[in-house]
């Protein structure tokens, strides 16, 4: 629930009760839910993030190798053809973000700015199957740019 709006050709969901912001300078002011694009629809990262498995029509779930390509910025190639569209990225159940299904490959719209490194991703998986901790716990730390440096000094500490 809530008022839509759009910023230029961005859409968001704002809370019901918000107070006039007029004379502040808001980045976002809501929910994130996409962009229109020419005669399309593109379902952002954010609402695909927010919203249940169980709110979406479709969606495709990923493994860990699958998601450490994805994470990455490749495109996933799906054991089964799928019809094509716009695909909620399921990791154990939880959304991450959307995806365009075409056939059997997933392209990536996993936003650039949280794409892992390669040699990060080998040290994260070293520690992961060790038992260490958790593949997805980690990875999900390692893409919050606030801990990212405490994470990778860690990681360095251990090569």
């Amino acid at each position: 629930r809530g008022i839509l709006q759009t910023f230029g050709d961005q859409l968001y969901l704002l809370p019901e009760l918000l107070p006039d912001l007029g004379k502040l300078k808001i980045a976002r002011n809501g929910l994130h839910l996409g962009t229109f694009k020419k005669k399309r629809f593109e379902p952002s990262f954010a609402l695909g993030l927010a919203l249940k498995p169980s709110q979406v029509k479709q969606s495709v779930e990923i493994d860990q190798e699958e998601f450490v390509k994805y994470a990455a910025g490749e495109t996933v190639q799906l054991s089964e053809s799928l019809p094509n569209g716009w695909y909620q990225v399921l990791v154990q159940g939880n959304g991450l973000g959307f995806a365009k299904v075409t056939g059997n490959v997933l392209k990536n719209y996993f936003p650039k700015g949280l794409r892992f490194k390669w040699k990060m991703l080998v040290k994260v998986a070293c520690l992961c199957y060790s038992g260490s901790m958790d593949f997805f716990k980690l990875s999900f730390i390692l893409s919050q740019n606030l801990l990212r440096r405490q994470l990778s000094k860690f990681l360095v500490k251990l090569s």
